[in-house]
């Protein structure tokens, strides 16, 4: 087969369909992988992987081989080449955003100012803390579920590399607690030696919804075991329904509904409980018969408690799994150093000694600051009317330090811009949409903003206007063809 025909196969719509139905099962398996897992499982598995890219960078030389099959042109051919160029830079366009392009987020608590967006991609920072020397190393990215690719990171000033043993996507930590035999006493109670505790406590009977009374519902109630511990601190409150669980003392000024478990000494644990309404009850019970002891607050709902498991001398275990339910959790990284292995979780720092050396190591996105700050001045979250389903969320914002049009330094309201889920603000190339926002009442409300920086956007939109002008034209050209024939 000669050169020109291997041409005029590469250009025959054969070869075109085929390219097609590859690109459209990409496309279809990226859209079952962005349901069952996330965006950045497709992304990495299809949208970013070297088939997809091959795919669309075959189709960009077909189109071209068909426009340059047509040589010589001629003036009829204008609407042919107008589509088959849009495409051509539509591509084009798609490879520079693909290359040059930058995503990510950034995150800004109402009243404050930030400057970091953080991007998709993952790194292992390592900090020498006598030098305040920083590595960075890029984590490629792999999925939890398969077997994972131990990675080595070397890193100066130690001899043994570090390396990396697993990742989870999706981790979330789950606590348990295990018995143990020997644990020093702690003095919880003033005065007094009492031992540490952890009790596992599901609530029984007819669950009222508000707890002042109402009618309760004809079935029972089976939520999970809720555990408490007088471990520590953060262990000894948890909340249990609408009531409030503790593992410790606690004044009977505090407003309900609450129960509590006290340690009096080594073998008396002190029961109390407190409604709604700001009845009290206490009891006393023996440390030894507390397992599967039913608590009876005696509320006007009729709501028991029932303890379990009660463990003696706990220890506290954490684990780590993949969550169940996509978007629940977030990434984890195990990193052993040669003298023991440690999860990192998601942007929290590790300060640790390594061969005399103390260093803090995190896993984390990789981040950049903008060459301006962004201030959030004010948050609004609007619902549907009657429910708590959001119907809007818009944000007020300042831009500082930038020196365009679209920045304001003056403290005036004419001078504020405000970012909605449709109206984005765009700042020295930067474009900011409105994507999520945080408003649980655990403080002060933040928007999360998605940042784009797109070098791509011009020729994608130049194209798509090509490729409509193209389309326009060959079917007006094809409608007068056929009128100007049924004329004559």
């Amino acid at each position: 087969m000669t050169a020109k025909k291997y041409f005029h196969f590469f250009c025959s719509i054969k070869v075109a369909v085929v390219i097609l139905l590859a690109l459209t099962t990409c496309l279809a398996t990226a859209t079952f992988l962005e349901s069952a897992y996330d965006a950045k499982t497709a992304q990495q598995w299809v949208y970013r992987s070297w088939y997809f890219i091959s795919l669309l960078g075959i189709l960009g030389l077909e189109i071209l081989a068909v426009a340059l099959s047509r040589w010589p042109w001629r003036f009829k051919h204008i609407p042919f080449l107008l589509a088959h160029l849009g495409i051509i830079l539509l591509l084009i366009g798609a490879a520079i955003s693909q290359s040059s392009g930058v995503q990510g987020y950034l995150r800004v608590i109402e009243g404050q100012t930030s400057r970091l967006v953080e991007t998709d991609e993952e790194i292992l920072t390592v900090v020498d803390m006598d030098s305040q020397k920083q590595w960075d190393f890029f984590v490629p990215w792999q999925a939890s579920n398969r077997e994972f690719s131990e990675q080595v990171v070397k890193v100066p000033h130690l001899k043994l590399p570090l390396k990396i043993q697993g990742i989870l996507r999706q981790g979330v930590i789950t606590k348990k607690y295990l018995a143990r035999e020997k644990l020093p006493y702690s003095g919880l109670a003033v005065g007094k030696s009492v031992r540490q505790y952890a009790a596992a406590l599901v609530p029984q009977g007819k669950f009222l919804e508000n707890m002042t009374g109402a009618r309760a519902p004809s079935a029972e109630v089976k939520p999970p075991s809720v555990w408490v511990s007088n471990l520590s601190a953060s262990e000894s409150i948890a909340p249990l329904g609408p009531v409030r669980l503790i593992f410790g003392h606690l004044n009977d000024d505090r407003p309900g509904p609450w129960i509590s478990l006290e340690p009096l000494d080594r073998e008396r644990i002190q029961f109390r409980a407190k409604s709604p309404e700001g009845q009290t009850h206490s009891e006393i019970f023996s440390s030894a018969s507390m397992k599967n002891r039913v608590l009876n607050p005696r509320w006007k709902s009729g709501m028991e408690f029932r303890i379990t498991d009660w463990i003696e001398n706990p220890q506290l275990i954490e684990e780590r799994a993949e969550a169940k339910i996509s978007g629940q959790g977030l990434p984890m990284l195990q990193l052993h150093t040669g003298e023991f292995s440690q999860w990192l979780d998601y942007s929290v720092p590790l300060v640790s000694e390594f061969q005399g050396h103390r260093f803090r190591v995190m896993f984390s996105p990789r981040r950049f600051e903008m060459p301006f700050e962004i201030k959030l001045l004010k948050f609004n979250l609007a619902h549907n009317m009657g429910t708590e389903t959001p119907a809007s969320y818009t944000s007020t914002v300042q831009v500082i330090g930038a020196n365009t049009e679209a920045i304001t330094t003056a403290n005036h309201p004419e001078s504020f811009k405000v970012i909605t889920m449709n109206e984005p603000l765009t700042v020295r190339s930067l474009t900011f949409y409105q994507a999520s926002y945080d408003k649980s009442g655990k403080g002060r409300a933040y928007s999360v903003f998605a940042v784009n920086y797109d070098p791509g956007r011009f020729l994608k939109y130049f194209g798509s206007i090509l490729i409509i002008l193209g389309s326009i034209l060959l079917f007006s050209v094809k409608a007068y063809r056929g009128r100007k024939g049924a004329i004559a």
